[in-house]
């Protein structure tokens, strides 16, 4: 009866350990991956859906999604300007979103033709803490614009530029400038178009706040000048193979390789150390038995 008592002890405690060993095997599994994403990015938009975005052209609606021009993910969002005017493509997340550990907005863009760039008296990209535009506002025009579209071609992705925001060095800002604690406006336009300028498409994909951006150099000081993005462009594509990048996957793939070593070993050594004290329970029985 002793006996009998015993290894039903010593079989509950050794369910208990193979529970808590197992717990702790999916907690590397959970945590893991977690970690591989990396803390440097934060999305601010995959562009997989259009929530919170909309756009305006001439006063339509002209927002658009296209699951097959993209760059990432399941579709990319964007808009047809009419004549070359897009009064706005704007996103406005639903709760503001802290970015202050950030320094940069990266994303990819695509447009269909480059005539508007030109053509537009006014062409600017905005992000604000005020919900609005035009205030706490930190503005990027043409000068910066033109430094992307002359150096950031995405490569394999034709009409794909990458652009790179430095969120602490707009070139404008209006009305203050944006409270990185309180994001919470993003938009696009290319107004004031000239009356030959043509339809233009374009699209956003994979938008996020980020410390290492992709391939980045921090723009020269110069002066405005009236050369158009086509005539000077001088494309240097981006690639998406980052030497520092594919150290930091493989110094996770290595973290997660170990972390699942060290669950199995664990799990191992708890089942023959129970098997062990069964046996041992069970010779002990049987030499009772005897007596």
């Amino acid at each position: 009866m002793v006996v009998l008592i015993k290894e039903e002890t010593a079989m509950k405690k050794i369910k208990q350990l193979l529970a808590a060993a197992l717990a702790a095997t999916l907690a590397v599994f959970c945590a893991l991956p977690a970690f591989a994403a990396g803390d440097d990015d934060l999305v601010m938009s995959n562009c997989d859906s259009t929530a919170y975005w909309s756009a305006n052209s001439q006063g339509a609606d002209a927002l658009e999604s296209d699951a097959v021009n993209k760059t990432e993910g399941s579709g990319s969002v964007g808009a047809t300007a009419a004549g070359g005017k897009l009064n706005q493509i704007a996103y406005i997340p639903d709760q503001p979103v802290d970015v202050s550990k950030y320094s940069f907005l990266e994303f990819d863009v695509y447009f269909s033709d480059l005539t508007w760039f030109s053509d537009c008296g006014s062409v600017m990209i905005e992000l604000t803490s005020s919900g609005t535009c035009d205030k706490e506002s930190n503005r990027y025009m043409k000068k910066t614009i033109r430094s992307f579209l002359e150096n950031g071609v995405v490569e394999g992705k034709e009409n794909w530029w990458h652009f790179v925001l430095e969120l602490d060095n707009p070139q404008g800002t209006a009305n203050g400038q944006l409270n990185k604690s309180n994001f919470n406006y993003f938009r696009f336009y290319t107004v004031d178009p000239i009356t030959t300028t043509p339809d233009y498409t374009m699209r956003f994909d994979n938008m996020r706040f980020t410390n290492n951006p992709e391939n980045y150099t921090p723009m020269e000081e110069e002066e405005e000048d009236s050369a158009t993005a086509s005539e000077a462009a001088k494309p240097v594509q981006i690639t998406r193979e980052d030497p520092n990048a594919a150290v930091v996957k493989n110094l996770h793939t290595v973290v997660l390789i170990e972390g699942i070593a060290l669950g199995v070993i664990g799990l191992v050594a708890l089942v023959l150390a129970g098997w062990l004290i069964i046996g041992k329970i069970r010779k002990a029985k049987g030499e009772s038995g005897h007596e």
